[in-house]
């Protein structure tokens, strides 16, 4: 019998992934621009995206995505980064309808945290936390070898917990001085404003990093403190076996070693052994991790 493919799709508040999914190998991988003003043209855009790369081997469509995601994918919340008319979007309900095959939604990190739990650095594991660090912080739980969703199927939005209380710093969510909004890759951006007066890209700062540049140094430690006492906090909750750490900020490599450090501060010692690991997919854990949910 044929293998049969998964059809999945790794939505951001930027673009959409979509490609054909074999285990941890992504075929005919496609990208596009996210559609976020209006949530019929978004819909049509994923139908449309479908069409192109629908065949007979296809079994399902999986797709992972940014924003908040009820129960079951029943309803998708694209908010607080995306603006508010992407609330309520019913996607499984409606691509089941008009394709006729299985759909299966997630929150993106969720999806991370799973692939990397099958075929990457969390492999063999069962009590992880997946961390991904971009324009937001997202989170994903696997307790007992399994993926832990909440009452709701929220639980994982790391980003929006307090850790600050004086700064007074507005997240998108609504809440002040949360987890991602001093932890973030826009924040090291803030950071650096803060020291220099001056506006860089978090990329710039990252090579300006590279050279030794104090001020940059400096913004990199700051955002340090906060992922060390943010994650800290998470290995003191969840006593995980790893902390896994993917998204564009993993990639600053002078980051590891400060985080480590601020992580390493905060913990008793009975948590210091918990090891902090970049994860090893990549840019295609996302649809990997469609095609597991």
């Amino acid at each position: 019998m044929t293998a049969k493919y998964t059809l999945a799709f790794d939505v951001g508040g930027t673009k959409i992934k979509a490609g054909l999914v074999k285990a941890d190998k992504v075929f005919h991988c496609q990208t596009y621009p996210t559609e976020k003003k209006s949530a019929q043209k978004f819909l049509t855009e994923i139908e449309i995206i479908i069409k192109s790369l629908i065949n007979p081997k296809v079994s399902q469509i999986g797709i992972a995505t940014a924003g908040l995601v009820r129960k079951e994918g029943n309803q998708v919340d694209f908010v607080p980064h995306f603006p508010k008319g992407l609330i309520n979007i019913p996607l499984k309900r409606r691509l089941e309808k008009k394709f006729g095959l299985p759909v299966k939604v997630d929150n993106d990190v969720n999806c991370f945290i799973l692939a990397e739990l099958k075929y990457g650095a969390a492999r063999g594991l069962t009590n992880v936390i997946g961390l991904t660090l971009g324009t937001g912080i997202g989170g994903g739980i696997i307790i007992d070898g399994k993926l832990y969703q909440g009452h709701t199927g929220m639980a994982g939005e790391f980003g929006h917990i307090i850790i600050e209380a004086h700064l007074g710093w507005p997240c998108r969510c609504g809440k002040l001085d949360d987890f991602e909004t001093l932890a973030a890759g826009p924040a090291l951006e803030k950071w650096y404003k803060k020291i220099t007066g001056k506006k860089k890209s978090t990329y710039e700062i990252s090579e300006m990093t590279l050279k030794n540049n104090p001020q940059a140094l400096k913004s990199l430690s700051i955002l340090a403190k906060y992922l060390g006492i943010g994650i800290s906090n998470l290995i003191t909750i969840f006593n995980p076996e790893m902390v896994i750490i993917g998204g564009g900020l993993a990639e600053i490599k002078k980051l590891w070693p400060l985080m480590r450090r601020e992580i390493k501060k905060n913990l008793l010692p009975e948590f210091k052994n918990c090891p902090v690991a970049k994860a090893k997919l990549g840019t295609n854990a996302g649809l990997v991790g469609a095609s597991l949910i």
